[in-house]
């Protein structure tokens, strides 16, 4: 359970470093108020889960394997755990013009913020709802404990966004299958 719960502290630090990254615009009270609230809907489906959110005028729907859990109260629109692993879906603030230059700024952001960051393979282009998108996976050593990432980029509506799988690294290969499972069933509407 301890480990469980330093791996969720980790991956939450892990999005909010990456999307306190760049600066942002300031926002006003009204547009704040005006913006839309994530909202999360289950429904069973078959061995798997069906969850719509809304993130700024985008609609992202994900089908999930048996066994994970949406994490409750999360201010990150798609975030489901199951056991030490976390998944989520979230728009981040890289300013790159290109998949490549994204994949770049957020390898520069990672090597700062973990130690022993290795590359496993190469960055690979896959497509995700028929969008392109760039997908790499790396190994990091964060609070003394190794752990494997997964990170797909790609733009929707001119906004970047990630897709992130996480978990230590001597279990992180057993939820492969689950990993592919949910790249290919994700849409953004």
């Amino acid at each position: 359970m301890k480990k469980w719960l330093y791996v969720l502290l980790g991956l939450i630090v892990v999005s909010a470093f990456v999307g306190c990254s760049k600066p942002r615009a300031k926002e006003t009270v009204e547009e704040v108020e005006s913006s839309p609230v994530a909202e999360e809907v289950s429904a069973p489906i078959d061995v798997a889960t069906e969850a719509e959110v809304s993130n700024q005028n985008v609609e992202i729907i994900t089908v999930t394997p048996e066994g994970w859990s949406p994490v409750e109260g999360s201010l990150i629109p798609v975030q489901y755990v199951k056991n030490t692993a976390s998944y989520m879906i979230k728009e981040e603030g890289f300013r790159g013009a290109t998949l490549d230059e994204v994949v770049e700024e957020a390898l520069t952001a990672y090597k700062n913020a973990f130690d022993n960051l290795q590359l496993v393979g190469e960055v690979e282009p896959i497509t995700i709802d028929g969008i392109e998108a760039r997908k790499l996976t790396f190994t990091c050593e964060m609070s003394q404990m190794e752990m494997k990432f997964l990170f797909v980029y790609l733009f929707v509506e001119g906004k970047v966004y990630a897709i992130t799988f996480g978990d230590l690294a001597e279990t992180f290969d057993e939820l492969s299958a689950d990993y592919e499972t949910i790249l290919g069933q994700i849409e953004f509407d």
